[in-house]
């Protein structure tokens, strides 16, 4: 089959589709059903606001700080294309919630969107207390803009799109986005609101005049208003492409952009990563077809432009290929588009043991013709990983899902390109519902699951306890070593198995999809899942493996601890942070460790072990560091 990279073009397209998950966003199902829970948790962005960092998606324009007293003139034109995390300063006010998203969305007008929900800037509930108030929740308010030298005849108007939920929980009736225009009097006035409910899953626009002379001021501001449940991520909307301008035309109100839109597919077909040996023995099996992206027209003349998919090693930033056309035509609002390019598979180079493989889709307009910048919502990018693991998501969890019943059981299917040693299993817990930490649950490793009602005997491959540990950070993986390590081949099942009725709540990506590959067990009974959609933050990892219990370590030295004294009688010292650390004897076994989070300098007291040779982990944010030290 011919290999291409596509491009599929539409504006106001989007089909009607549902909301697939059955009970979303709340803290628990009754036991009675104990099936899938699934809640809400704090965007990834957040979390870089509530520990101080700086926003590493923003560039130098739009990382400045505007004072509150900036006045703006027009044109007024935001996409969100060119940063994640909190809106722009240089346009917004930096307070009411807003968080700008690349995975909310569902195909958006632009890459990225600005999202509402019941969460503050911080990402805390701005309910506590009442889970089940209702309210005001996120607020996305304009800096001054200018419009004192103007009237009603001069044709302003604000234009919008706006999604109910997306990927989000969809709102309830009783909730809405509002906008509101502030008049001279410094009152605002709601000009338009969209009620909640089963309101079909696509992108509207919205063309509003601004006719009252009363809004004709210096210090004119817009701001858009959302209520739902203000205790978590509750009552979604999505916002994109908001553009202020004069003498439009509301019968012909076309722009001269063409807008990357859809995030390109992965590189596999099944996964998002895989190890890079395990794809070069198969690659006509686990390659894509094609890569494809979306991009959409604003206007409605055909518009003609050169492109450029570039393929990267990220790492190393070689370029490794590039497909390129300079003068493809654009002729409609709605067409699809084709762009043929080499087989990528055979230009990849085989002699790398990984590969962070990167795909950058560049489209070069003639956008600069206008006076507003286009040209930031031209470029977008993925990339697929070749490494130790597999993996089906994309790293990012949008919700944290499982299941509230008492040894209730989860298991996630992988089927590999080639027999392989599995050492290690990497999970993302999310801090959502009642503190957890430290409970204790069962980790699994099966070749077969039985799916018998009576009695059923599956193949187990292994198992051992675990003490529970949220992820360092959001969008962080805890790396869970196994006791043993396991050969496993074709098809095989890791999961947990929950000793208590809490929900151990496993990272959700709703932007990639492998529900056919999870399977529960409640009843002493395996269901396949029929609800979920998304993909588990929960990864095999296979690593080369020492049968004396002492990985094979990387020759950087910055992955080899110093431990001392060396040989110790009493105690050893380790000036590393952690977030816990194990120590196994010559075996392979287990010996000593300890969980939560440790300091930065480690004082192990050894005095238990007797005379030999050890070897100790130290892990964090899903690192390991490794050293070996002698007991007299």
């Amino acid at each position: 089959m011919q290999e291409f990279i596509r491009f599929e073009s539409f504006v106001g397209s989007l089909r009607a589709g549902g909301f697939l998950f059955i009970f979303c966003l709340v803290g628990f199902w009754p036991s009675a059903f104990a099936q899938w829970t699934v809640k809400g948790i704090v965007p990834h962005e957040a979390k870089w606001q509530a520990t101080g960092s700086k926003n590493k998606y923003q560039n130098g324009r739009f990382a400045r700080l505007t004072s509150d007293s900036t006045t703006l003139k027009l044109p007024f034109f935001e996409d969100f294309s060119k940063y994640l995390g909190r809106p722009d300063s240089a346009l917004w006010q930096q307070e009411g919630g807003v968080y700008v998203s690349r995975g909310m969305a569902v195909r958006p007008p632009s890459l990225h969107t600005a999202f509402f929900d019941g969460l503050d800037a911080l990402g805390r509930p701005y309910e506590v207390i009442n889970v089940a108030n209702e309210g005001g929740g996120d607020t996305l308010t304009s800096r001054f803009i200018d419009l004192k030298d103007f009237d009603v005849n001069d044709a302003i108007y604000l234009s919008f799109f706006w999604q109910q939920s997306g990927l989000g929980e969809r709102s309830d009736t009783t909730d809405y986005l509002e906008l509101q225009f502030k008049d001279r009097d410094n009152k605002w006035v709601r000009q338009w609101r969209q009620p909640g409910g089963r309101l079909p899953l696509d992108f509207n626009k919205v063309l509003l005049p601004i006719t009252d002379a009363k809004f004709m001021h210096t210090y004119f501001q817009f701001r858009f208003v959302s209520r739902g449940r203000r205790s978590g991520a509750f009552d979604v909307w999505n916002l994109d492409y908001i553009v202020m301008d004069l003498n439009r035309n509301p019968e012909a109100d076309f722009r001269l952009d063409l807008a990357c839109s859809k995030i390109p597919e992965h590189f596999l077909k099944s996964y998002s990563a895989m190890p890079y040996a395990h794809f070069l023995a198969d690659t006509l099996t686990h390659k894509r077809d094609s890569i494809s992206t979306t991009i959409n027209n604003f206007n409605n003349l055909f518009n003609v432009i050169a492109y450029e998919c570039k393929i990267i090693d990220a790492d190393s930033r070689k370029l490794i290929h590039t497909v390129f056309d300079s003068a493809y035509s654009v002729t409609e609002q709605g067409q699809q588009i084709f762009m043929p390019s080499a087989t990528i598979a055979r230009r990849l180079p085989t002699n790398l043991k990984k590969l962070n493989l990167l795909y950058r889709f560049e489209v070069k307009t003639n956008d600069r013709s206008s006076p507003v910048d286009y040209q930031s919502n031209d470029t977008i990018s993925s990339h697929t990983v070749f490494d130790n693991y597999y993996a089906y998501d994309d790293g990012s969890a949008e919700f944290a899902a499982g299941i509230n019943q008492k040894f209730g059981r989860i298991a996630y299917q992988y089927v590999l390109a080639r027999q392989d040693t599995l050492t290690d299993i990497d999970v993302s817990f999310m801090r959502v519902g009642r503190d957890v930490s430290g409970q204790n649950y069962r980790i699994f490793v099966w070749k077969k699951l039985d799916f018998s009602p009576n009695r059923p005997r599956d193949s187990v491959l292994h198992v051992q306890n675990a003490s529970f540990q949220y992820a360092d950070s959001i969008n962080t993986f805890s790396r869970i070593r196994l006791s043993e390590s396991v050969v496993v081949s074709d098809t095989f099942f890791i999961g947990f198995q929950q000793l208590y009725e809490d929900m151990l709540p496993l990272g959700l990506d709703r932007n990639t999809e492998s529900g056919e590959r999870m399977y529960y067990n409640v009843t002493n009974s395996w269901q396949k899942n029929n609800t979920i959609k998304g993909s588990f933050l929960l990864r095999p990892v296979f690593q080369k493996f020492d049968p004396t219990g002492f990985l094979d370590w990387d020759d950087k030295a910055k992955n080899v601890l110093r431990v001392y004294p060396n040989p110790a009688q009493e105690q050893i010292r380790i000036d590393a942070s952690c977030s816990y650390w194990r120590i196994r004897n010559i075996l392979g076994q287990i010996v000593a460790e300890e969980g939560g989070q440790v300091g930065n300098s480690q004082l192990i007291n050894v005095s238990s072990l007797s005379s030999g040779l050890y070897s100790v982990e130290l892990v964090q944010k899903g690192q390991s560091l490794f050293g070996k030290f002698m007991v007299e």
